[in-house]
């Protein structure tokens, strides 16, 4: 990481495009096929823990005066979903809530800063998370600058490797100062699915649970 972000201070550059929680690294992988410099992808996976405050101030560090044009956050979405939700009052919840805290309010301070600075910003969650309302990232989904829309993962070829099924994955994503226009396809008329694969935990390979 040290060395990537010498050659981008040499050459004078910064990037198109990174993930934050990227899972696999498949959206950073897409961005660099299609040409774009792209920075490298951030989850425990590549040894990235953002928990810990003194990953994140590396982070800011490395992207200092070469902060990227678009940065796409995709935080773990379990401590949020209906389930949890329903049971706020449970010790582990909100253990797992409190523990994802600061996390959570480095990445909308730094989506904040972003659209300050004319940058964009994407964050994609379940439909039904509740992280929007009740974490710090209303911070950020609060800003004017940010809307959402929906989309059905299942229409851009999410599919269930074991059994070939598609994947629903019902998803918003908030973006700001940035145009998206042939993203958000829903399940329904025509393009509806016969059926959905019922997932239990997460796909292989992927950020999709």
């Amino acid at each position: 990481a040290e060395e990537w972000s010498r050659k981008l201070q040499q050459e004078g550059s910064r990037p198109h495009f990174m993930e934050f929680m990227s899972g696999s690294g498949r959206l950073t992988l897409a961005a660099h096929t299609e040409g774009l410099r792209t920075g490298f992808p951030l989850d425990f996976r590549y040894g990235w823990d953002l928990r810990r405050g003194e990953h994140r101030e590396l982070i800011d560090r490395l992207l200092a005066d070469k902060e990227p044009k678009v940065e796409f956050y995709s935080p773990r979405c379990s401590p949020w979903s209906p389930a949890t939700t329903n049971a706020t009052k449970n010790a582990k919840v909100v253990v797992n809530r409190r523990a994802e805290g600061p996390t959570l309010s480095w990445l909308a301070s730094r989506g904040r800063r972003a659209l300050r600075q004319d940058r964009a910003v994407l964050f994609e969650q379940p439909r039904n998370s509740s992280m929007t309302t009740k974490s710090p990232m209303k911070q950020l989904v609060q800003s004017p600058q940010m809307t959402s829309n929906n989309v059905d993962l299942c229409q851009h070829g999410a599919h269930d490797p074991t059994n070939g099924l598609p994947v629903k994955k019902a998803t918003t994503i908030w973006f700001g100062n940035i145009e998206l226009t042939s993203v958000f396809s829903l399940c329904r008329r025509e393009s509806k699915c016969a059926e959905h694969s019922q997932l239990q935990g997460s796909l292989p390979g992927t950020s999709i649970n």
